[in-house]
């Protein structure tokens, strides 16, 4: 099989893309990991400040039994305003990240998408290639047992010249 098979550049360019697209994934990966690991931390952030909270609540009541002025209820409870609109901006946070580690999630999801169809583009042209060498091949053959018997042929004729 002397003869180049014609879509070979085409394969090297789908092999290219294959290889972005895996390239685009593990990137893709990467970042979508780097989210999850900043949603957990935001996480533990917001936990830390629900036990705060939770404890501060308990120091309320302790003062509220304990029979405390006024000033220190009304400071306490202050305080706990404050301790509440940080809980709401560590949920708001957490929620923000939330949409980014979905939205990573996504894009993972479509790079690996992608990576799919390049995957199958390959297997494609592959199957392809593996046909045109058979019919190459058999091409070829059958070429070849054309010449065998124009040979054949030839000689047959040389052989009845020479008995004549």
């Amino acid at each position: 099989m002397n003869k180049k098979y014609p879509l070979e550049q085409l394969s090297k360019i789908k092999q290219k893309r294959f290889e972005q697209a895996i390239k685009k994934l593990e990137e893709k990966t990467a970042i979508l990991k780097k989210e999850e690991t900043k949603l957990a931390k935001t996480i533990e952030e917001k936990h830390k400040v629900i036990k705060h909270k939770e404890e501060k609540i308990k120091q309320l009541d302790d003062l509220l039994d304990q029979g405390t002025t006024s000033d220190k209820i009304q400071q306490a409870k202050i305080y706990l305003e404050t301790v509440a609109e940080k809980l709401i901006q560590k949920e708001k946070k957490v929620a923000d990240q939330q949409k980014k580690v979905d939205t990573a999630g996504k894009e993972v999801d479509l790079a690996r998408a992608e990576m799919y169809d390049r995957n199958k583009d390959i297997e494609k042209l592959k199957i392809h290639k593996h046909e045109w060498q058979k019919t190459m091949k058999l091409q070829e053959e059958r070429e070849e047992a054309k010449l065998q018997d124009e040979l054949g042929s030839s000689r047959f004729t040389m052989r009845s010249k020479k008995k004549k």
